[in-house]
């Protein structure tokens, strides 16, 4: 791929990797080969209010976790990032009134930080979740900048709970390859990047709140955000759709809303790429309903409730429309394929 075709697409503020290159040579790698193998140049990180590939964004940890052998670079990065430190976005969250002020405007006004990728804030019996995911489709390696991106969360929560707190849940969907999240709950392989954190907790005042500095980066953001594009609006759509069902509430008003949008703009633009939201829903439910059976742990009502089916018979049916059997032959099916774990 050319330097040309890496110009289009999703798009990250460098603020986001501001002083990597010091970083890399810190943990005794070569800038030059990191910067290299992403194709980047040093000089490409020079202003943070320049924006790269989201692509090379991602290519950047993932080369530099390889050339130094650190498996949690991208963590370690990340707790060097002190909230200020994100740019506009980072001073935004650090001048909000409230903790909860602070989260809910990350979430806004990501989309001016960071195309294709969706963070999301919602709430479960008493616990906040903050759900991070990138949805470009050209990056195929993005755990470095994944624990990078959480870490970073978690130091702005601490911003306002101080320097002690750790989540009371932080969940990555990838693979456990590092024992680095000590003295913390962490888990792998599970349906999404959070962290989650008591809701009591998001009145919190945060202690650098400042009124004006807050309005300053909410303007700058704002002319980003209006600008900014998705790589693909479909998939970001279709991302969104399954992190609302991972709620258990999922409806158009609702994704449109944390898209920033009318419910009739999302159909238009649906419409216009050839799909519905409805024939979005069903292939984020089929998406899910696999994942889930592939988790022994969840009961096949817990299942088809967590998908929004009033009961398991309406699950069963559709399931059996999906994939031709019903989903306890299929979950019979993959345990029996899957290897042993003491094999």
């Amino acid at each position: 791929m050319s330097f040309a075709s890496l110009a289009s697409g999703a798009r990250i503020l460098v603020a986001a990797s501001w002083g990597f290159g010091e970083f890399v040579e810190s943990m005794g790698g070569d800038k030059w080969r990191v910067f290299r193998n992403a194709r980047l140049k040093p000089s490409d990180l020079g202003d943070p209010l320049r924006d790269i590939s989201v692509r090379q964004h991602c290519d950047l940890f993932e080369a530099a976790a390889r050339e130094t052998g650190f498996g949690d670079l991208g963590m370690r990065f990340g707790e060097s990032l002190q909230p200020r430190m994100l740019g506009p976005i980072g001073y935004l969250a650090a001048s909000a009134p409230t903790l909860h002020a602070a989260l809910e405007s990350l979430c806004a006004y990501h989309p001016a930080h960071m195309s294709g990728a969706i963070l999301s804030l919602s709430f479960r019996e008493g616990t906040a979740v903050l759900t991070y995911r990138v949805c470009d489709a050209e990056v195929s390696e993005v755990r470095q900048e994944t624990e990078m991106t959480l870490t970073a969360l978690r130091n702005i929560i601490r911003d306002a709970l101080g320097p002690c707190w750790s989540p009371d849940l932080m969940c990555f969907a990838h693979s456990r390859v590092h024992g680095s999240f000590r003295n913390m709950n962490v888990r792998f392989d599970r349906h999404s990047n959070s962290i989650h954190l008591r809701v009591d907790q998001l009145d919190t005042p945060m202690p650098h709140a400042d009124p004006y500095m807050a309005g300053l980066m909410r303007s700058v953001l704002e002319r980003r955000r209006k600008t900014a594009q998705p790589v693909s609006n479909v998939e970001c759509i279709r991302q969104r759709i399954e992190l609302c069902l991972e709620d258990g509430v999922t409806t158009l008003e609702r994704v449109a809303a944390q898209m920033g949008m009318s419910g009739s703009r999302v159909s238009t633009q649906l419409a216009s790429a050839g799909t519905s939201f409805s024939e979005l829903l069903k292939e984020a439910r089929t998406t899910l309903a696999l994942r889930y059976l592939r988790d022994e742990s969840m009961q096949l009502t817990e299942i088809a409730l967590q998908l929004g089916y009033s009961e398991l018979s309406a699950f069963s049916r559709a399931f059996r429309k999906w994939a031709g059997v019903s989903p306890q032959t299929y979950r019979q099916g993959h345990a029996l394929s899957s290897p042993r774990a003491d094999a």
